[in-house]
């Protein structure tokens, strides 16, 4: 059998499976938009890089009678739906992260779900440790995977560890994320504080995002791990004013933007924000660090290759920007529904989508450039752009729990 047809018979090996629980739909949506979950963008230009060297490889081995050397075959994309019925909790989720070792993680109010590449478990939770709010789900460098819920809860080894359970701080709310700076701190977001873990404990660090008297915090919103395992949150003063900390555990950098909501880091340092996602006149920002840029597209949930491509969640539809290019891919090419819930990367260039009551989407764009229907999305300035405020602060962070 030639190598062009084993490749495309390994493509088409995986079935697609047939199309409640708690809990409101529109609450799904809206709380997955506020968490917007680590993505290892390092692991994702490896797996990219493997997947590249691979197919180059094969095109030296496709030759013909005369020795001359074929063209290497266009691999087409890959759609692959997965539910209750291949070994989901549920199919009704909230978040959905890739782990350090290509493992598919979702979570659920029924339950936390593990792919390990061939099929689908439900992961058992020590008693004490069920979520009582829509539970997010990030990953860490290190390995761990992280419960963001009343509970922030670590998976590592084949065991769950509460770290920390909100429930039993009295100024602590549910959290919405966990994430790890690059320094190896662990970060967490809840509401009103940020915090950071220091010898197993949660030490809050709402003084470290307040560097001058007029720079006052205000509660934390979004949290994202850039290039460079750089930290950047947003949050608000309380006043109508939104900011971004970006730094780590010994200075952040603080700066006025126009939206709360931080979506994604690129390869190349810009960051991107969604404003009011869910509203008609909704809007897709980006900052590259001299001035904002605006596209006419409402998005809850984005993340990046290590390549740079930017893979968007919006209403109906996701959409792929390469290099400068838009792409829109819809239940028309096997979507399995309307409205998502998280979206992560695997190694292999996969775009993982959890379905909200659908389930999990597995799309994998293959090497057709024109895969997906083009769409035209153009970027205009931002007119309100505004610019860095007051300087970094090298105050380390203080005061505990």
């Amino acid at each position: 059998m030639r190598l062009d047809e084993l490749l495309e018979r390994e493509l088409h090996t995986e079935h697609d499976a047939l199309p409640h629980n708690e809990g409101s739909l529109d609450a799904v949506i809206r709380r997955g938009a506020r968490r917007r979950a680590l993505r290892n963008g390092a692991a994702t230009a490896i797996g990219l890089l493997l997947v590249a060297g691979t197919v180059g490889a094969n095109a030296w081995l496709l030759g013909n009678d005369t020795g001359e050397v074929a063209a290497t075959p266009t691999i087409p994309e890959t759609w692959t739906t997965y539910t209750a019925a291949d070994g989901l909790a549920t199919d009704c989720l909230c978040d959905i992260a890739v782990a350090t070792d290509g493992t598919v993680w979702t979570a659920a109010l029924d339950g936390i779900s593990r792919f390990d590449g061939v099929t689908w478990s439900v992961v058992a939770t020590p008693q004490g440790l069920a979520p009582e709010g829509l539970p997010g789900i990030s990953t860490t460098p290190d390995g761990a995977v992280w419960v963001s819920s009343d509970f922030a809860g670590r998976y590592a080894g084949g065991e769950w560890t509460v770290v920390v359970d909100a429930r039993s701080v009295d100024e602590l709310g549910p959290f919405i994320d966990v994430a790890m700076s690059g320094d190896g701190t662990v970060w967490t977001i809840e509401g009103d504080h940020m915090g950071m873990l220091e010898d197993g404990e949660l030490v809050l660090v709402d003084e470290h995002f307040q560097p001058t008297d007029d720079v006052r915090f205000g509660g934390m919103l979004d949290l994202v791990i850039g290039p460079g395992g750089k930290l950047h949150v947003t949050g608000s003063t309380g006043d109508g004013v939104y900011r971004l900390y970006r730094g780590d555990a010994t200075s952040v950098e603080v700066f006025d933007v126009p939206s709360s909501g931080i979506l994604a880091v690129s390869p190349d340092g810009s960051v991107w924000f969604d404003q009011g996602w869910f509203d008609t006149e909704a809007r897709l920002i980006r900052w590259d660090g001299a001035g904002f840029t605006t596209y006419p597209l409402g998005v809850s949930h984005a993340v990046f290759a290590g390549d740079g491509t930017g893979w968007f969640v919006g209403s109906g539809a996701i959409y792929r920007l390469q290099e400068e290019r838009w792409t829109r891919f819809t239940v028309d090419e096997e979507l399995a529904g309307h409205e998502f819930a998280g979206i992560a990367l695997g190694a292999d260039g996969s775009v993982w989508l959890a379905v909200a009551d659908y389930g999990v989407t597995r799309f994998h764009p293959g090497s057709d450039p024109d895969a997906g229907s083009p769409v035209d999305i153009a970027g205009t300035p931002y007119p309100e752009s505004s610019w860095p405020s007051p300087p970094p602060t090298t105050e380390a962070p203080a005061a505990g729990v």
